[in-house]
């Protein structure tokens, strides 16, 4: 079942404009090493048009993410359109961990979905003296809602299924 509270966003492929994946880049790069994390506002699920940098208040900024909370409510109370969650993992692939699986059953239904960013270095002139060209590897998925009796059951309530991204 798609997520209800988001219009059940069924389509694979989410389209993200392009100004938001410069800022969305910009922001994970200046956060580094910590992890980085902000919101996605669009029209509607399948378009990201927007992103908003919010900050990690985390205890331990290098390996966790707390959106700010005053900011968070700020952009609630505003009613902006918010469609998706990014965060950065600064030193690991951009897989949802044990933990972003654990704390999505906090946030499941206020999103429909879930971006992961990952910096990784690579020098493509192959000299060592060039400073390396930082790039963002980012996972797209889908927020979706389990079956009641799998709920029932004592499984997760809310997951995430791989999405295709489309920068536009």
């Amino acid at each position: 079942m798609a997520n209800p509270l988001n219009g059940g966003c069924r389509d694979q492929m989410i389209s993200l404009s392009v100004q938001a994946f410069i800022d969305l880049k910009s922001h994970t790069l200046r956060c580094q090493p910590f992890e980085a994390c902000g919101i996605l506002t669009g029209p509607d699920c399948n378009h990201l048009q927007q992103f908003i940098p919010v900050t990690n208040t985390a205890a331990q900024p290098r390996n966790h993410f707390t959106l700010d909370p005053a900011a968070w409510t700020s952009l609630l109370m505003k009613k902006a359109p918010v469609q998706a969650l990014y965060h950065s993992h600064p030193s690991s692939p951009p897989l949802p961990s044990i933990e972003d699986l654990q704390q999505l059953q906090n946030f499941g239904g206020l999103f429909s979905s879930y971006l992961i960013g990952s910096p990784a270095a690579s020098n493509h002139s192959g000299l060592p003296e060039r400073e390396p060209d930082l790039e963002l590897e980012l996972s797209v998925y889908r927020i979706t809602h389990s079956r009641h009796d799998q709920a029932a059951a004592g499984r997760s309530l809310w997951s995430l299924t791989a999405a295709g991204l489309l920068i536009t």
